[in-house]
């Protein structure tokens, strides 16, 4: 999410028919000040920020443990260049992929890019105020099989959560 503004969130997950609760989520995220989205793709770093003691943290490492009892290491290296483009390059590990593994991922990458919204200028969301577009999203479902609402709860009440004076508002008081 770098670079990321309220909008993009709130435009991108409405245009797929995400949940509310799910932009919400992604938006208390954006405006906690300890959550450094423009840091490492995929860290766990910010967990640590509602867990406090790093247990998240071991915990997650543990899970990926049993999972990759060989310890090879990620398959593609990630860094940004300097125009802040995210750019990858393939490892070693990566190599030892099959050829029969990247047919089934090309597949199912062509099916992906198939379905997947395009964004153009005549889409009438880009034209439209991320705040218009919260106050008409109608809630829905709150995902309780992923307790959504409690994990929603829990972010709001981060001490380091700054939602802008604009927001305030709009956001409700529960849920």
């Amino acid at each position: 999410m770098v670079g990321w503004t309220e909008a993009d969130i709130i435009r991108r997950l409405f245009r797929v028919g995400a949940p509310k609760i799910l932009a919400f989520a992604c938006l208390l995220l954006l405006w906690n000040t300890d959550v450094e989205l423009d840091e490492e793709v995929f860290s766990y770093g910010f967990v640590e920020s509602f867990a406090g003691n790093a247990e998240a943290a071991r915990q997650v490492r543990a899970e990926s443990a049993k999972h990759n009892p060989n310890k090879a290491g990620p398959p593609v290296k990630r860094w940004l260049d300097k125009q802040g483009m995210l750019r990858f390059k393939g490892t070693f590990d990566l190599r030892q992929y099959t050829a029969a593994f990247g047919q089934k991922i090309a597949e199912e990458l062509h099916s992906l890019i198939k379905y997947t919204p395009r964004v153009n200028d005549r889409d009438s969301l880009q034209n439209r105020d991320a705040m218009d577009i919260w106050s008409s999203w109608d809630w829905g479902d709150l995902w309780p099989m992923a307790d959504m609402a409690e994990f929603v709860k829990y972010l709001y009440g981060a001490k380091t959560v700054s939602i802008p004076a604009e927001w305030k508002p709009l956001l409700p008081t529960e849920l």
